[in-house]
């Protein structure tokens, strides 16, 4: 099974962004200009992505490591501080849902019960 790295996934995501780009200009008829000028594109979306997320990435690491807190993003989960080198991290169920993961032990029902009394506790 291969892991998908935080380089795969802003690649990713820079592509899905360009080529949103592109089929906008098609219909604007820039079809041709708009070709030419993918690679720049996908540089631009590349860069921006990248960015995003090392200020996340820092983000975390500052209230996680340095502040010893907990974070609730909101859309991916909860991040929380359990001893000096770890960290747990509880995915939003919503976020589980769209990535179509699966559980294991458990269903999404009883996983949402579960977040809930996490987010109450935090």
């Amino acid at each position: 099974m291969s892991e998908i790295t935080e380089k795969d996934l802003c690649r990713q995501i820079a592509s899905n962004l360009t080529k949103e780009s592109l089929l906008n200009s098609a219909k604007d008829k820039l079809c041709q200009k708009a070709a030419r000028e993918a690679r720049a594109i996908m540089a631009h979306h590349l860069k921006n992505c990248i960015a995003v997320w090392s200020a996340f990435e820092k983000f975390l690491h500052r209230q996680l490591c340095d502040k010893k807190r907990t974070v609730d993003t909101l859309v991916m989960g909860i991040f929380q501080p359990i001893a000096t080198d770890t960290i747990n991290y509880h995915p939003q169920p919503d976020f589980l849902e769209l990535g179509k993961f699966k559980l294991r032990n458990q269903g999404i029902k009883e996983y949402r019960e579960a977040y809930e009394k996490i987010l109450v506790s935090t």
